[in-house]
C-alpha cells in the first residue's frame, strides 16, 4: 500500500510539475488578446494561468521528494498528464463565456455577420472541455460553430495549444522532471515521443525535437504569408500575418484548426487550396527524417526512408482513387480540388476540409474513413493513427509470415525493414505487439462507432457515425457534421475519450485504469 501511495505521490508530483509549465504559458496568448483589445479574453488567461499555476506548485511542491520507477508509472503520468492538461486548458474558454459581455462578444463577429457569437457555446464546462480535449490532443474537431466570432485571442490560444501538444508536453516538460531520470524519464520519452531518438540522450533529444519543430513553423508560416500575399496581394498585412502564424502551429501539428469559418476553403481559393497541400505534408513527416535530410543534405532522403517513401505514394494513389470515385458526382475540376485536398488531410490527419462530406457519395466517404484516417502519417510525427510505420510493419510481416510457411521448417528467412534485415527472432514479439495495438485500436474504434451511432439524433446515418468517430480516435478532425454544440452529451464524452486515447495510443490510458481499478479493491 505505501508503494502504491508513493506512486500516486510521484504521479502528481509531475503532473504538477507540468502544469507549472502550463500556467505561465497561458500568458502568452493572453497577450495576444491585450494586443488585440480583448481584455475580457485577456483577464480569462490570465485567471486561468493563476489557478492553473497554484496548483502545480502545491502538487509538485508537496510531492518534492518522493522518487520515481518503472514503466507503468511512466505510462500513467501521461495518460493523466493530458487529462489534467486538457482540464485546465478548457479554462480560458469557459471564463471568458462567462465574464465577457453579449454586445463584446456581438463584436467579435466579422462585419455584416448577424449571428450569434460561438463564445457562448463554451458556457458549457463540456463544450469547453472538448475543444481543450481537441485543442491538445492536435485533433481539431470543434464546438466553435464560427470560428472568428470567439475573438483572436482564443483563436490563437487554440492554435497554440495544438502546436504545443503536436510537439508533446510530456516532451517539453522533461527538463523540469529531474527526479525522473533514467528508465523512468526514457520511458516517458518513448510513449510521448514514438519514433526514434535523434541526440544520445533526452534532454538533447528534447532539445533538437523543439529546434526542427520550430524551424519548420517558421518556414511554413513564411511560406504560407508569401503565397497568401502573392495569391491576394490586397490582403491586409496584420491579417495575413496573423492567419499564416496560426495555420503554420496547426499545419506543423497536424492539428487543422482554422482561424476561417469554413477551414482552408474561406479562402474561397483553389489556388490557395493546393498551397495548403505543403504544411500537411511537412507535419506527417517524421522529425528524425528531417535530421537525416539535413545531415546529408539531399532531400532524397525522404524516398530512400520507407515512411517519406509510403507517406508520397499513398497521398498520390489514394487521391487518384478518391478523385475517380468523386468523378461520378462532380466535374473532374471539382473531383479533382475536393479528393486530392481531403484524401492529404485525412492520412496526414490534419483535418483542414474543403469540401462539404454530406454531398459525397457513401463509397467515397468509407474510403476516406477506413483508409489514411486510420493509417496515419509517419511514426515520429505528431500525427495520429495506427501509423505508417506500423501498417508497413504488419503488412510486411504477414508476408514474411506466408513464406515461412512454404519453406521448408528448417529454412532461415529474414525479413527487412528499409535497410536493415531481421530473424524471426529480433522481429517476432515486436510484429506481436503491433497486431495487438491494432486490434486493441479496431475495437475501441468499434466501441466509439456503437456509442455515436447510438445517441446521434435522426438527422444522420452510420457512415456519419463512423467517419465522425475514425475522425476524433484518429486526431485527424475532418468532420462530416456530427460534431456540434448540439450533440448528445454521451456522444460528446466518447469523442473525448477517443481524442485522449488515439493521441496517446491506447496503452497509458488502460494502464491508468487498471491501476485505479486495482487501487479501488484494495
Amino acid at each position: 500500500m505505501n508503494a502504491e501511495k508513493s506512486q500516486l505521490r510521484a504521479i502528481i508530483r509531475d503532473i504538477g510539475g507540468i502544469q507549472l509549465l502550463i500556467g505561465p504559458i497561458l500568458l502568452i496568448p493572453g497577450l495576444v488578446s491585450i494586443l488585440y483589445g480583448e481584455t475580457y479574453s485577456a483577464l480569462s488567461f490570465i485567471i486561468s494561468s493563476v489557478i492553473t499555476t497554484i496548483f502545480g506548485i502545491i502538487a509538485y511542491k508537496s510531492n518534492k521528494k518522493v522518487e520515481s520507477n518503472g514503466q507503468s508509472q511512466a505510462m500513467i503520468t501521461a495518460a493523466a498528464a493530458w487529462m489534467v492538461t486538457s482540464l485546465f486548458g478548457a479554462l480560458p474558454f469557459f471564463i471568458a463565456a462567462h465574464i465577457t459581455p453579449v454586445e463584446v462578444a456581438q463584436s467579435f463577429l466579422p462585419a455584416g455577420e448577424t449571428y450569434s457569437s460561438s463564445l457562448y457555446n463554451f458556457k458549457s464546462f463540456l463544450h469547453a472541455l472538448f475543444e481543450s480535449v481537441s485543442s491538445y490532443t492536435t485533433t481539431g474537431l470543434t464546438m466553435s460553430v464560427h470560428e472568428p466570432s470567439v475573438g483572436y485571442g482564443l483563436l490563437f490560444y487554440r492554435s497554440f495549444a495544438q502546436w504545443l501538444g503536436g510537439a508533446g508536453m510530456i516532451v517539453l516538460s522533461l527538463a523540469i522532471l529531474r527526479q525522473s531520470g533514467g528508465m523512468y524519464g526514457s520511458a516517458l520519452y518513448s510513449i510521448e515521443a514514438s519514433g526514434q531518438k535523434i541526440r544520445p540522450n533526452i534532454r538533447q533529444t528534447t532539445q533538437a525535437i523543439w529546434k526542427v519543430y520550430l524551424t519548420v513553423t517558421s518556414l511554413s508560416a513564411l511560406y504560407i504569408f508569401i503565397s497568401t500575399w502573392v495569391v491576394f496581394p490586397d490582403y491586409d498585412i496584420l491579417e495575413n500575418l496573423f492567419v499564416a502564424v496560426n495555420h503554420a502551429m496547426t499545419g506543423q501539428s497536424t492539428g487543422g484548426f482554422s482561424t476561417f469559418d469554413d477551414s482552408i476553403s474561406g479562402y474561397g481559393s483553389y489556388l490557395m487550396e493546393m498551397i495548403y497541400l505543403l504544411p500537411m505534408i511537412l507535419g506527417a513527416i517524421s522529425i528524425p527524417l528531417y535530421y537525416k535530410i539535413y545531415e546529408k543534405g539531399s532531400l532524397k532522403e525522404l524516398w530512400l526512408d520507407y515512411q517519406g517513401r509510403w507517406l508520397m505514394l499513398l497521398s498520390v494513389i489514394g487521391s487518384a482513387f478518391l478523385v475517380l470515385m468523386l468523378s461520378g458526382i462532380f466535374d473532374f475540376a471539382q473531383s479533382f480540388r475536393e479528393g486530392v485536398f481531403q484524401f492529404v488531410s485525412a492520412l496526414t490527419t490534419t483535418g483542414w476540409q474543403t469540401a462539404d462530406l454530406s454531398t459525397w457519395p457513401v463509397h467515397a466517404t468509407l474510403l476516406m474513413a477506413t483508409i489514411p484516417m486510420i493509417i496515419g502519417g509517419s511514426t515520429g510525427a505528431t500525427v495520429g493513427g495506427i501509423k505508417i510505420f506500423r501498417a508497413y510493419f504488419m503488412a510486411k510481416g504477414f508476408g514474411w509470415r506466408l513464406k515461412q510457411v512454404t519453406q521448408p521448417s528448417n529454412s532461415i528467412i529474414a525479413m527487412s525493414l528499409g535497410t536493415e534485415r531481421y530473424s524471426y527472432k529480433e522481429i517476432s514479439n515486436d510484429l506481436m505487439e503491433a497486431y495487438v495495438f491494432s486490434m486493441m485500436y479496431l475495437l475501441v474504434l468499434l466501441g466509439g462507432i456503437l456509442m455515436s451511432a447510438t445517441f446521434m439524433g435522426d438527422n444522420f446515418t452510420l457512415i456519419d457515425a463512423i467517419f465522425e468517430s475514425v475522425s476524433a480516435q484518429g486526431t485527424v478532425g475532418l468532420s462530416s457534421g456530427l460534431t456540434s454544440p448540439s450533440m448528445h452529451p454521451v456522444t460528446e464524452v466518447t469523442y473525448i475519450i477517443q481524442m485522449l486515447m488515439g493521441r496517446l495510443e491506447l496503452i497509458p490510458i488502460l494502464i491508468m485504469l487498471r491501476s485505479f481499478f486495482n487501487q479501488s479493491k484494495t
